[in-house]
């Protein structure tokens, strides 16, 4: 019994007419299939969203309502684009993105029941706007405001730097966050 070999290459038999469809109909599949698997568990907070725990979720306690804090973020305008992302009773959070790109976080964070975050900020020397400053991780730069709200910026964009995060903490509405109680 003869066995005829064909002298074609493996991927000039693969990657002809038809095979290639089903190559590239196959690989759309597997993607498709990995992408819409659900986690068991929530996904962990990527480390590059918080730095630090500075830029942390708030403690329980006696934090501001939810809804309260959106509203001293910065303004939409000059190309830039402030989108809210989460907000719940003591922290707001928002995306910061020019021409449809991510290039910054923002938040702000009631550290009325965190007695740790508030020490941080104690030696500071640093300040912007009048508030003591602090960096947290790379990347990111917070400010307290009235002793009791960390107003962050974190830098999602590699080219987003310290003087960028230090004009968005100004454009926050920070005197009226200092007269929220």
């Amino acid at each position: 019994m003869a066995f005829t070999i064909n002298h074609r290459k493996l991927s000039d038999r693969i990657l002809s007419g038809s095979n290639l469809f089903r190559l590239s109909l196959l690989i759309l599949l597997v993607v498709l299939s990995a992408c819409g698997k659900k986690a068991a568990t929530p996904a962990p907070v990527v480390a590059q969203e918080q730095p630090s725990s500075l830029m942390a979720q708030p403690v329980a306690g006696a934090a501001s309502p939810a809804g309260a804090l959106g509203p001293f973020f910065p303004q939409t305008g000059s190309g830039f684009t402030v989108e809210p992302v989460q907000e719940q009773a003591g922290y707001a959070e928002a995306s910061l993105k020019m021409e449809l790109t991510e290039v910054a976080r923002l938040s702000i964070r009631d550290a009325a029941e965190d007695p740790a975050t508030l020490a941080a900020f104690n030696n500071s020397a640093a300040q912007i706007g009048g508030f003591p400053t602090l960096e947290a991780g790379s990347g990111g730069t917070a400010i307290l405001v009235a002793n009791r709200f960390l107003v962050g910026v974190l830098a999602v964009a590699p080219d987003f730097a310290q003087t960028d995060r230090e004009y968005w903490l100004q454009q926050f509405n920070l005197a009226g966050l200092a007269g929220l109680k």
